[in-house]
């Protein structure tokens, strides 16, 4: 459980040349049910905390139609722990769910946000997805 911790590296690639903006790491939190992402910039300084709750309806009944099970609030975060941006999953609703397992992300970015800052954001978007998301087998 506390080793090998899944990360994400995030690279920019243009014009041939390839240059680390940071990581997106799933840190291990001992008696947390909480799902905890940890962004680090290109320093491996960490730049943001995002959180969200494992009591919202989203998270323990995301396939269920009513609107409270539809989307899942996720707080970004400073080290410090100012809150500063959000992340929001929401699902397609129960319609368009019944034939595409496709849910969408919203990404509130932090006022002043650098652009790397923004890609990392993104990314961690596409993490979050994947990490708690994502079911083998459907």
């Amino acid at each position: 459980m506390c080793l090998a911790r899944p990360v994400i590296n995030i690279h920019h690639v243009e014009g041939g040349k390839r240059t680390y903006l940071g990581k997106v790491v799933h840190p291990y939190k001992c008696c947390n049910c909480d799902l905890n992402t940890e962004v680090y910039n290109a320093a491996n300084t960490l730049v943001y905390k995002v959180t969200a709750r494992c009591c919202q309806t989203g998270v323990q009944y995301g396939c269920y139609p009513c609107k409270p099970c539809q989307t899942v609030d996720f707080t970004v975060q400073t080290s410090g722990g100012m809150i500063v941006g959000a992340i929001q999953k929401k699902t397609a609703g129960c319609c368009a769910s019944a034939v595409s397992l496709a849910d969408n992300y919203a990404v509130t970015f932090p006022n002043n946000t650098t652009v790397e800052d923004k890609a990392l954001l993104t990314a961690t978007a596409l993490f979050i997805d994947y990490q708690f998301f994502e079911r083998i087998g459907l």
